[in-house]
């Protein structure tokens, strides 16, 4: 079986479940009402029962003592049949808070699975992060190692201009890379965001956010950036005019 007959086959179980659900809730409630509507007219039929014979204990004449029997008669039948609904009735409820209740319980259940997929993700870019982060820090620490080394090894000790050679040169040209790839310029007082990013995410802590920077589409990698750095340096070197 594939993965989308398996996928097909999950999504349709759980289809079925909630449509079941959803089923034995309407079943209930249309068997309460019912029930409910019977329970009402034989209340009500008890109530005119009595009535007439408070109308008989009135009277003194006439066939009212045999009337009287017939309608306590009556009132027998319909009392018997008015506790069978009431107890009919209370089952009904019954019935219909079980129903209500297991639906509660598997839309939370399904909630649950939802939260829980997400919480799983969540924690997953958390570890991402971690990871990302940690190998930022090395190549940074890196970054500068090497910096260190090349100028020591550099004729003169000194790097030319355009070299990256600062520490503040190469924190602002790492602070660019950022912006290109998770800063979120402003125009006309909200965030635009950067293209392929989602809409309303933050910028990337260290991203600066500065419109002076140019357009974030357009912007070299910082790759590019020390390639043309190292070109430049390895130029000089080669004896081309140093860079004011």
């Amino acid at each position: 079986m594939s993965i989308v007959e398996k996928l097909s086959g999950i999504l349709s179980q759980k289809a079925e479940a909630n449509a079941a659900s959803v089923d034995a809730v309407r079943d209930a409630e249309a068997l309460f009402a019912k029930i409910d509507q019977q329970y009402n007219e034989a209340q009500a039929k008890v109530h005119e029962i009595n009535r007439k014979l408070d109308e008989a204990a009135l009277q003194s004449v006439g066939n009212t003592s045999n009337e009287a029997a017939g309608l306590l008669y009556l009132l027998q039948g319909e009392s018997d049949q008015l506790d069978l609904l009431a107890r009919a009735k209370k089952r009904a409820a019954e019935k219909l808070v079980e129903a209500q209740t297991a639906q509660r319980r598997l839309a939370f259940a399904n909630q649950r699975k939802v939260i829980a997929k997400f919480a799983k993700q969540r924690s997953e870019c958390a570890a991402g992060l971690v990871k990302t982060i940690a190998a930022y820090n090395d190549y940074w620490s890196l970054l500068h190692e090497v910096n260190a080394k090349l100028q020591t090894a550099y004729p003169g000790g000194k790097l030319p201009a355009g070299s990256l050679s600062a520490e503040g040169t190469i924190t602002r040209a790492v602070e660019r890379e950022l912006y290109r790839i998770g800063g979120n310029p402003f125009v006309g007082g909200r965030g635009i965001g950067n293209k392929g990013r989602l809409r309303n995410v933050p910028p990337l802590p260290g991203a600066p956010q500065n419109l002076s920077l140019g357009n974030q589409e357009t912007m070299q990698t910082l790759e590019a950036v020390v390639n043309e750095a190292n070109a430049h340096l390895l130029a000089v070197m080669d004896g081309a005019p140093n860079l004011p």
